[in-house]
């Protein structure tokens, strides 16, 4: 794709460039039930340690065009410990405080707290409630200054009514806030012989959002031939609105031969509060269906329906900071895919699974390459087959 322009083949042999990146995760926790005070609990324990490397010679060579010489290579790691306990107390209620601490090494050190809890209401019923902090550190590109993407001209901010002159570039930034956020949930939960159905209200207010949108920003000066932007803090933000599922047994005892069960997403607000537009162009809801069929003991087939409610781009062109019109203001209406699979397993080590997504065929297009495209802003590419093979020892 040319920066800034409509869609092309790739480039010749002397422009192409390898990135390589290589992410290193090693993760452990351990659980232990005990009594203490009186009081039957089970206390988790565990760690977590990431490290990442991203060798991008062409966009950090592109940087230095600014920057100075810089080396292509970035690198972040990452030490985390966690603490959580499930304390029961009474017959009814279960408490879950936690702590979860972050140590990055371009970060520092950052508490997350937690606590949850759970409340039977009856033996079917229960109620359930917590609230979180979450921290999210700026990834390998947003954070250094070196790291460079770029637009020759058709994605510049407009100021004034006229759109500035390109090319303009998007460098990191290593003076980047992590994001923060506070989660809270409550609902219900229902189970009763196979049945089970949950309703959840969930609000999450987060803080330092990252974001690239060049209309927030100072205009800068050419420098090199080049207009140099960066990530940036956004203010505050929030997302809210409900989730839920209903599982329902259909045949065999509790539904162990025939289940359907679903579950929903449905959004009431994702937006930023400083500028009241939507964080990302995503579903208004979201429903996943599963028909799961037990043919046997070895087979079992699945059908799968995911439904899309319609999608609404943003009234605001961040790049230019100015008002959409016209094309750009067009939504992507709702739409439903399919899928079929079936599950093989030949014996306690040796599975097989079969299947083909979007049964139906149905395919949807980027409406356009800028912001005429409205909400069509991906494709759904059409019907898909695959298989796989699971060994076991």
């Amino acid at each position: 794709r040319r920066s800034g322009g409509g869609e092309a083949g790739p480039a010749g042999a002397p422009s192409r460039s390898t990135s390589q990146l290589d992410s290193y995760i090693a993760s452990g926790e351990y659980n232990l039930p005990m009594t203490l005070g009186g009081l039957y609990q089970v206390l988790t324990v565990g760690g977590e340690y990431r490290d990442q490397r991203l060798n991008d010679s062409y966009s950090t060579r592109s940087g230095a065009n600014i920057s100075g010489d810089a080396s292509p290579v970035s690198s972040t790691d990452t030490r985390a410990l966690f603490v959580e306990d499930n304390i029961e107390i009474g017959q009814n209620l279960i408490l879950t405080p936690g702590v979860r601490v972050d140590d990055h090494d371009k970060f520092g050190v950052n508490w997350s707290p937690s606590l949850n809890a759970s409340y039977k209401l009856t033996d079917e019923l229960t109620l359930k409630g917590g609230v979180a902090r979450a921290f999210k550190a700026p990834n390998l590109y947003q954070s250094n200054p070196n790291y460079m993407y770029t637009t020759r001209g058709n994605g510049c901010p407009v100021v004034d009514g006229s759109r500035i002159s390109g090319p303009c570039n998007i460098f990191g930034n290593a003076n980047l806030d992590p994001e923060t956020s506070i989660n809270k949930e409550l609902g219900l939960a229902w189970v009763h012989e196979g049945w089970s159905a949950g309703l959840t209200y969930f609000h999450n207010d987060y803080k330092n959002k990252i974001i690239a949108d060049m209309g927030d920003q100072d205009i800068p000066p050419v420098v090199n031939g080049y207009r140099a932007f960066q990530w940036v803090n956004s203010g505050k933000a929030v997302v809210r609105g409900w989730e839920g599922n209903l599982d329902i047994p259909l045949l065999g005892e509790h539904g162990d031969v025939l289940k359907l069960s679903n579950n929903f997403t449905y959004m009431q607000r994702n937006h930023s509060e400083s500028t009241g537009q939507p964080l990302s162009v995503i579903p208004e809801y979201t429903i996943n269906s599963t028909l799961d069929y037990a043919v046997n003991d070895k087979l079992s087939l699945m059908l799968t329906a995911t439904f899309y409610g319609e999608q609404e781009p943003r009234t605001m062109n961040m790049a230019s900071n100015t008002e959409q019109t016209g094309e750009a203001l067009k939504t992507r209406g709702s739409y439903e895919l399919y899928g079929l699979s079936a599950d093989y397993e030949f014996n306690r080590n040796l599975r097989v699974n079969l299947g083909v997504s979007n049964l139906l065929d149905k395919r949807l297009y980027r409406e356009d390459s800028g912001t005429a495209q409205g909400a069509a802003t991906y494709n759904e590419p059409g019907r898909a087959f695959y298989a796989s093979v699971t060994t076991s020892f």
